[in-house]
């Protein structure tokens, strides 16, 4: 069951990227998708590694990265929140409504 919901997010994430212009495979790759993110969310690329690498700092760039995230879906904090989850990104890839505004 936990593979089947690891698939899951690695996929939607995947779309999500696809709608603001990435690649699919970059939200699937585990690592890379983090790295991802945070180019939609227009942030540097050493974001990444302190995300990955840093556990505390880690978890308050993550909520910021999601929340670029959120505003560039115009979506708001509650959509904030499920991306720091993970949920989120189900949402906005499976949902026709969710539609990347940069």
């Amino acid at each position: 069951m936990e593979f089947l919901i690891s698939v899951l997010l690695l996929v939607s994430m995947g779309l999500t990227f696809k709608k603001a212009g990435l690649a699919v495979w970059e939200g699937i790759v585990p690592f890379y998708n983090v790295y991802a993110a945070t180019k939609v969310a227009g942030k540097a690329w050493w974001w990444a590694l302190v995300i990955i690498f840093i556990p505390v700092v880690g978890l308050i760039l993550w909520a910021l990265v999601c929340n670029e995230i959120s505003k560039k879906f115009n979506c708001g904090i509650i959509m904030t929140v499920l991306l720091f989850f993970g949920i989120g990104f189900i949402y906005l890839g499976f949902a026709k409504k969710a539609v990347y505004i940069g």
